[in-house]
């Protein structure tokens, strides 16, 4: 009955954001809830393995280049550890399980999506560092 729901543009773009807000503010203690929004939105997807895989497959890139980042000093998370705190990579999974969904008119659009990806990508990365400095400083490279 709900089997394509989560690919809804509108289901898809708000529950990235919420993610994103939850995260944000929250960090680790949000695992759970956010956990279960990305299994809900697995769940409630028509091809669910595909998307699991992309998300695995994408959401793996995206975190281990910044864990790269994290590593070389460029990110500092409140976090002890030397590798990215477990919210940043829930996070970059929720981005990838727009990229099908709400972010698939980019498809074929190569030189756009870069673009937008830098400023976009960059710019949430500042806004997430205003909102909660605690979370994340970064420094120029």
């Amino acid at each position: 009955m709900f089997q394509g729901y989560s690919q809804n543009l509108w289901v898809n773009l708000l529950g990235f954001n919420l993610i994103w807000w939850l995260c944000i503010l929250y960090g680790d203690k949000v695992l759970l809830p956010v956990s279960l929004l990305l299994l809900l939105h697995l769940l409630l997807h028509r091809t669910p393995v595909i998307e699991m895989m992309t998300l695995f497959i994408c959401g793996g890139l995206g975190f281990a280049v910044d864990s790269l980042l994290t590593l070389a000093g460029v990110f500092r998370f409140e976090s002890s550890s030397i590798l990215p705190p477990l919210w940043l990579a829930l996070l970059w999974l929720s981005f990838t399980a727009t990229l099908r969904q709400s972010l698939r008119w980019f498809r074929g659009r190569y030189r756009l999506a870069a673009c937008a990806g830098a400023l976009a990508g960059s710019t949430t990365y500042l806004a997430a560092a205003q909102l909660e400095p605690s979370i994340l400083v970064t420094r120029s490279l």
